[in-house]
């Protein structure tokens, strides 16, 4: 039994880095007292980076090691990016009907989502996975391309 504490990355890896940033303005109005317009647009950038060490199925099969104690791993590199545009307006009002007073609201949003998504990975490497010695046997540079 291997103890979940145990680490099978590689820390010269370095970090796998994630920035979001989002930007929002929004203005609302009164046409009169029962009346009211809302409006706003909103912009979010957001990028993951970074290089990772992963233990994968061996030969085709569901455990990370094999028969012999290899653990084996693959290193893969992620660039992801991302853009979410949206706007919105809705018209507010309050209405008498019979006596009921209702609240009205009637709206349209818009959106748009674009993902640009890049990996490259190394599938060729394993390790003993009872006595792992991370930097001992660094992974080579991926040179596959997954888009």
């Amino acid at each position: 039994m291997v103890p979940i504490s145990r680490f099978y990355g590689e820390p010269a890896d370095g970090d796998i880095t994630i920035e979001n940033q989002t930007h929002q303005f929004f203005v609302e109005h009164a046409l009169s007292s029962a009346w009211q317009v809302r409006a706003g647009m909103q912009y979010r950038h957001a990028t993951l980076n970074g290089y990772a060490s992963e233990g994968h199925a061996y030969n085709g099969g569901t455990a990370s090691v094999d028969n012999t104690g290899l653990l084996w791993r693959r290193l893969r590199y992620r660039d992801y990016r991302s853009e979410d545009w949206s706007s919105q307006i809705n018209v507010l009002g309050k209405l008498t009907i019979n006596g009921f007073e209702h609240d009205l609201v009637l709206g349209a949003e818009a959106f748009r989502f674009d993902i640009d998504q890049f990996a490259i990975r190394d599938w060729n490497s394993s390790l003993p996975a009872v006595s792992l010695a991370t930097g001992a046997s660094p992974l080579a540079m991926p040179t596959s391309t997954v888009s």
